[in-house]
């Protein structure tokens, strides 16, 4: 059982240091009150933990995640790509409901926590379809090349549908 902390949970950034977040909560049975990255420029009267990027440890919560449910490992990754500003907290949320609840989790779509990831990666997976329709290429000197200016991160998940064009 999780315990809510007075605690804020910073971490480097990356998708590997956001399960390195989840790995501590379950190491020290605390929730934090939220999850910012290093580089986010907050100030707050609640004491931060800094938690180090360890391959190891993410790797496990990873490893774990994939055999408990396949597609909520996919909602997490494409969910990570999003600039919303509480992608951190929601998804950590989501991971730790989803290793109570194991495979159902995903189902659980009247539950905020998963309502919240779900809308998250919707609106990803919506700006990346958005992109791959409608998105032109100009020959720049015998390179074709296209201009976008997307909210979320969505050259992932685009990138394989333009290479083979």
């Amino acid at each position: 059982m999780l315990n809510r902390a007075d605690l804020i949970f910073r971490y480097d950034g990356s998708l590997e240091g956001l399960l390195c977040c989840v790995f501590e909560s379950y190491r020290s049975r605390r929730l934090p009150l939220d999850i910012w990255g290093a580089e986010e420029p907050r100030l707050s009267l609640v004491p931060e933990l800094f938690i180090p990027s360890r391959r190891e440890e993410a790797a496990r919560v990873w490893r774990k995640l994939r055999q408990l449910s396949p597609e909520a490992a996919s909602w997490t990754e494409t969910a990570f790509l999003s600039d919303e500003e509480d992608k951190a907290r929601a998804i950590h949320a989501f991971l730790c409901l989803v290793f109570r609840q194991g495979r159902t989790a995903t189902r659980l779509l009247g539950d905020p926590v998963v309502a919240r990831v779900f809308q998250i990666q919707r609106q990803v997976q919506g700006e990346a379809h958005h992109f791959m329709e409608f998105l032109r290429f100009q020959d720049c000197g015998g390179v074709l090349a296209g201009q976008i200016e997307p909210r979320a991160f969505v050259l992932p998940l685009i990138a394989s549908h333009f290479a083979g064009r």
